[in-house]
């Protein structure tokens, strides 16, 4: 009999959606070949379907790959489980459609009705999220790279659709059979669940996110799946958040989501939980794990086109093109470019074809429009714009689009949007269309609907076949024969020319007579740039002569030349760069970080003039004067503090609402201490030690005994007094506190 999961992994899979559809791939074809394979538990012998390379079936549940993470909202979650599938790799195949490689966090949550769950558990409250998640592979699949054996209903399904592009008929493949196969992966299941928590309580606890989330899969690793560890941390069962709990840090939740995966759904429901209900029951998870060896899902994989298995059927060319262009519509359904942005930094997301807001921390309602009192970021990230139309095809047969980072624009150092904002393709060519659809099929040149495929004549004249065209050539005259002393003439693409004699002759035997000839490029490619650069006049090729100019943003320049022309060997001159990018332009040698050479003397650098915007967002800085966090680059920092403003780093890397609390108050504390430079990007206050170039909190132990105890504070009942290095250690651990009327106020 054939493998367990055959049809599961023949599924198709919509990537937009996140699901499983219908069967593309036939696995129960052997193709004239018993290849089999055996499950060394039980020694069953399995038929291998031929579209297999490789399989191997066995269950691994390994007790050490537990993972979890800490989300600080319910924009944090959707972020990071959306990117895990589309920034962990992606490119264009040769058909201009997305091939997505997968992984196990690839599932896009944004469909599901647990996520829907998350967005309305955010709406309510003033969240927190844990996620602990466990793998279970069952068996691990390789596809053949050429010659798979589609199923029959795709194939029924392909072979149906008109000639003539109709978006609705094109679109329903998606719909029934997805947008991608399975070239490869790993069936079994997934435990995943997600705890919420109410954020004023984590704050209360003392525990700090690190902690929460080793305190969670502490108690699912021991309680949950039964795994003995050596020991657990006190502070896990003892502090404000489980006192109702006794001690379960699990049970002081307000609900966990279950996202999980495989198994039989009752099982899987069964280990989900909601506050003042049961927990569940022990032995569930095992009941689950031994219900996933025969109820598998794919939980990890590698992707493919469907439109490489659109082949061996009739206009199979001309099929794939509509379908192309049918894909790129049918994306624009689960855009949220379409959406009205959210208030208050809440992300649009499309669930089930709808727009929803999911709100940041400190913000809850149906469109994130209530605040917290705490809540004063006026940070807003921005969201891109929908994809322009496609331009006309220009000489080189490319078109192109655009879309703009402005639904709504990044506001007060929030993100810019992420992606590329143009877009580049071949145009699909049919050069002897005059009205009606071409049918070109994959074994096969171009012939028109209504053309049928010629016959003899039957007075016995003889005539000539039409020819087969040269590469990036094409014919002045096309038709199905022709005459006897009928001349051809050979065209060329543009930015090709004819080499030798570019006519053909037809011979009274039925051949033709003809010299040799080809189409030979004429025109040079257009360089390659990356990043702010742009190249003007932008053409995807250039003429013998031609000069193109690299433009950069201002105090930028390109690395290599400003200006290349095209030569009559179509090379550049000068030689170019493997990639042409911009660079600073200013000359800092000699100078301290923020300063140039001006003269003979350093001076501030202007964020604004010398840094441009060709630097990317790297810094989180708080600003002391105005209270605000703004993200940065590298240089408009350093250029900003050399001129005198108050910016104070907070971390490398994007700055978050969370971050604005106690970037406030270690300002405050600043004000009061004594400041040691950590490189050149910091310096570190009395509670900190300088690592490398960061600023690192101390723990409150650390704090040197004898100094002087100026500040009064309050922990619990106790009241004492403590020096400035001891109350800013126990801020920056975010231990709960308050001050009793300090000698000197921070």
């Amino acid at each position: 009999e054939p493998i367990p999961g055959a049809q599961l992994i023949g599924s198709g899979y919509n990537a937009l959606a996140g699901e499983l559809v219908g069967e593309v791939l036939n696995n129960t074809y052997f193709g004239g070949v018993c290849k089999t394979i055996s499950r060394d538990i039980i020694g069953k012998q399995y038929r291998v379907s031929s579209n297999l390379h490789n399989i191997t079936l066995e269950v691994t549940n390994l007790e050490d790959d537990v993972t979890d993470e800490f989300y600080t909202d319910a924009v944090d979650y959707e972020s990071h489980v959306s990117r895990s599938l589309d920034s962990s790799s992606s490119m264009t195949s040769g058909f201009n459609i997305p091939i997505l490689f997968g992984h196990k966090k690839s599932r896009k949550a944004r469909q599901t009705s647990s996520f829907k769950e998350v967005i309305e558990a955010s709406r309510k409250k003033d969240s927190a999220f844990v996620r602990v998640h466990k793998k279970i592979a069952v068996s691990e699949f390789t596809m053949k790279d050429t010659d798979l054996h589609a199923s029959e209903p795709f194939l029924k399904a392909l072979s149906s659709l008109p000639v003539e592009y109709n978006y609705a008929l094109y679109s329903q493949i998606f719909q029934d059979f997805g947008t991608h196969y399975f070239s490869s992966g790993t069936t079994g299941g997934v435990y995943d669940l997600l705890y919420q928590y109410d954020r004023n309580a984590i704050k209360t606890s003392g525990l700090t996110h690190s902690e929460l989330r080793e305190c969670v899969t502490t108690e699912t690793v021991t309680r949950v799946l039964f795994i003995k560890i050596r020991r657990t941390s006190t502070r896990c069962s003892d502090n404000r958040m489980t006192l109702q709990t006794k001690g379960s840090i699990l049970e002081a939740a307000e609900k966990s989501l279950s996202m999980v995966r495989g198994g039989r759904a009752e099982f899987a429901a069964a280990l989900a939980w909601e506050k003042g209900k049961p927990f569940p029951a022990d032995r569930k998870y095992e009941e689950w794990v031994k219900s996933v060896r025969d109820n598998p899902t794919v939980v990890d994989f590698k992707l493919q086109s469907i439109l490489g298995l659109v082949k061996g059927i009739p206009c199979a060319v001309t099929k794939r093109r509509n379908l192309e262009r049918a894909l790129l519509d049918y994306m624009e359904d689960f855009d949220p470019c379409r959406c009205r942005p959210c208030p208050n930094n809440g992300k649009v997301v499309m669930v089930d074809n709808s727009c929803m807001c999911v709100c940041k921390a400190g913000t809850f309602g149906d469109s994130c429009e209530h605040r917290l009192p705490d809540f004063n970021s006026e940070v807003q990230d921005g969201y891109w714009s929908c994809w322009s139309a496609w331009s006309s095809c220009n000489a080189s047969y490319r078109r192109r689009r655009t879309r703009q980072c402005n639904n709504p624009s990044p506001q007060h150092g929030g993100r810019w949007c992420e992606g590329a904002d143009s877009q580049e393709q071949p145009c699909a060519i049919s050069l002897f269309a005059t009205g009606t659809t071409l049918c070109i099929s994959d074994d096969e040149e171009r012939r028109e609907m209504v053309d049928p495929e010629p016959t003899g004549p039957s007075d016995g004249t003889v005539y000539c076949p039409r020819p087969e065209p040269l590469d990036n050539g094409y014919f002045r005259v096309s038709k199905p024969r022709y005459q006897v002393a009928e001349m051809l003439e050979v065209m060329c693409f543009t930015g090709y020319a004819p080499t030798g004699y570019q006519f053909y002759r037809c011979l009274p035997d039925g051949t033709w007579l003809k010299e040799e000839v080809e189409c030979q490029r004429t025109m040079c490619r257009k360089p390659d740039v990356s990043g702010t650069a742009s190249l003007q006049p932008f053409r995807a090729e250039y003429s013998v002569g031609e000069s193109v100019q690299v433009k950069c943003p201002l105090g930028m320049a390109p690395t290599g030349h400003t200006r290349y022309t095209c030569t009559v060997g179509l090379t550049w001159e000068p030689e170019l760069p493997d990639q042409v990018t911009c660079q600073l332009a200013i000359d800092t040698k000699g100078c301290p970080p923020g300063k140039k050479m001006s003269g003979s003397e350093c001076v501030c650098m202007s964020a604004e003039q010398d840094c441009g915007t060709a630097q990317p967002p790297e810094l989180c800085a708080f600003d002391v004067t105005t209270q605000r966090l703004t993200t940065t680059s590298r240089c408009a920092y350093l250029a900003a503090r050399c001129e005198g403003q108050d910016l104070q780093l907070v971390k490398e890397g994007q700055c978050g609402d969370s971050d604005l609390p106690w970037a406030v108050e270690r300002a405050r504390l600043l004000a009061l201490s004594r400041r040691e430079p950590c490189g050149f990007l910091d310096s570190c206050g009395d509670w900190e030690q300088c690592t490398e170039t960061v600023c690192q909190c101390l723990l409150p132990n650390q704090c040197p005994r004898g100094g002087a105890e100026e500040y009064c504070i309050v922990m619990g009942s106790r009241q004492k007094m403590v020096s400035l290095c001891l109350l800013g250690a126990l801020k920056c651990r975010k231990i709960p506190l308050e001050l009793c009327g300090p000698t000197s106020s921070p």
